[in-house]
């Protein structure tokens, strides 16, 4: 449970840090778009040495997690199958002659094997998948953000939905009336 955790923690670490270079990359091309000759290049390049700090860490962290949780969950497998295997065994006679004993090795097998790969996808798949949900969402709306920021931008863009329909409602009018006129 120990290593599973640690190798959990990894896996989470390198997603969250993953986030990173978005972020980043957004940042550079606002400084760039904004820079002027004689301004200090000194955030750009503590920014960008980070985002190769994150890189970096995504890789080494993306590989121990997979190494420990990859070993954990093989070795999951093999205990479901020597525990099963031995309570197999551990049963009276009655219950074993009413079904045939590949049969029953088979499931434990089948069962081992979905426990492995039940683990293999956490490591894979679930913990990425949630990270960049949850990220995503704060990256796309910060919790900083006031819910008045969101409400006076909705009022805004309704605002100018408005205008825009007027606009088009007159254009729409001054057509009808020219084609009215010209027959």
């Amino acid at each position: 449970r120990g290593r599973f955790l640690v190798g959990s923690l990894f896996r989470l670490s390198s997603d969250l840090t993953w986030l990173y270079p978005a972020y980043a990359l957004a940042w550079v091309v606002t400084f760039l778009t904004r820079y002027s000759p004689g301004q200090s290049l000194r955030q750009m390049w503590i920014v960008v040495s980070l985002w190769l700090v994150a890189t970096l860490w995504r890789q080494v962290s993306m590989f121990l997690a997979k190494i420990i949780c990859n070993r954990v969950a093989e070795q999951v497998a093999i205990d479901a199958q020597v525990k099963t295997t031995h309570h197999l065994f551990l049963l009276d006679m009655a219950w074993q002659e009413k079904e045939n004993s590949g049969n029953k090795l088979k499931r434990i097998q089948n069962a081992a094997d979905g426990l492995n790969r039940i683990l293999r996808m956490w490591v894979n798949n679930v913990i990425e998948i949630t990270v960049n949900f949850v990220g995503m969402v704060f990256i796309i709306h910060p919790p900083c953000a006031s819910r008045d920021d969101f409400w006076a931008t909705h009022r805004r863009a309704r605002r100018r939905h408005r205008d825009v329909c007027r606009v088009c409602q007159r254009q729409l009018e001054r057509n009808s009336h020219r084609r009215r006129h010209q027959s």
